[in-house]
């Protein structure tokens, strides 16, 4: 019973960690993030809600949560602690990016060859997928497509030199962080929406799913960081 019982904490244990980790080492200067807290939580936040909405809709569809692992608490069919983990998740990678910045050279070589590629490659595979019913697969590749769109006309941080670094490390993040969540499982997917390729316990699905979700937090972060340094920059003139 008392096993059975700490199960139910395990993924509010899991977002508390990730949670931590950032504030910890942001909060001491040396890592140069303390003013930076704020607006990495306020990005996070943001980009979580289309991902928020994306999983009420299609839980218990495309995939469900294992009550074992869950306290029970719910806002519109999705446990608490799957809520947080759209933010946890990405206020971390923000700090894992940020880190990056300062500890290595940055360069913007933009290429419109390289927007219209990968916008193709992710628009035929989107559509590829979705005419033979795995329409998870094809929602992830089209959220990246939306976000390819979306970084274009705003950040472009994909042609940051940064940013070739940057997925190297999300992606270890993903499988470290996704396949806690999948080994348990805490998630439960259907078979009939994905194409069932796994790198380990984790979809491949969720590897562009979870990309997408922080692609969005480090594109709007980037907006939010910029609109502050401009503002701040026009206070001091005045």
């Amino acid at each position: 019973m008392i096993e059975a019982n700490h199960k139910k904490f395990a993924h509010l244990i899991f977002n508390i960690i990730v949670f931590s980790g950032p504030i910890f080492f942001g909060l001491q200067k040396k890592f140069g993030f303390c003013d930076k807290i704020f607006p990495a939580f306020i990005s996070a936040f943001f980009s979580a809600i289309p991902f928020v909405v994306w999983d009420a809709l299609v839980t218990n569809i495309h995939w469900s949560f294992n009550e074992n692992y869950i306290l029970g608490i719910k806002f519109w069919s999705l446990p608490i602690e799957e809520i947080l983990f759209f933010i946890s998740v990405p206020f971390a990678c923000i700090f894992l990016w940020e880190m990056i910045i300062q500890n290595s050279r940055d360069r913007f070589s933009f290429s419109m060859f390289y927007f219209y590629s990968v916008s193709a490659i992710f628009f035929l595979l989107s559509s590829l997928l979705f005419y033979f019913g795995k329409i998870y697969s094809g929602l992830v590749f089209f959220a990246l497509l939306v976000m390819v769109i979306i970084d274009f006309f705003s950040s472009k941080i994909a042609f940051r030199r940064h940013f070739r670094i940057f997925p190297g490390f999300v992606l270890l993040a993903i499988l470290i962080f996704n396949g806690y969540l999948t080994a348990r499982p805490m998630v439960l997917y259907s078979g009939k929406y994905i194409t069932n390729l796994r790198i380990f316990t984790i979809p491949l699905e969720d590897i562009g799913y979870g990309f997408s979700l922080i692609y969005l937090a480090i594109a709007v972060y980037e907006k939010l960081k910029k609109s502050i340094n401009v503002r701040k920059k026009t206070i001091f003139i005045k």
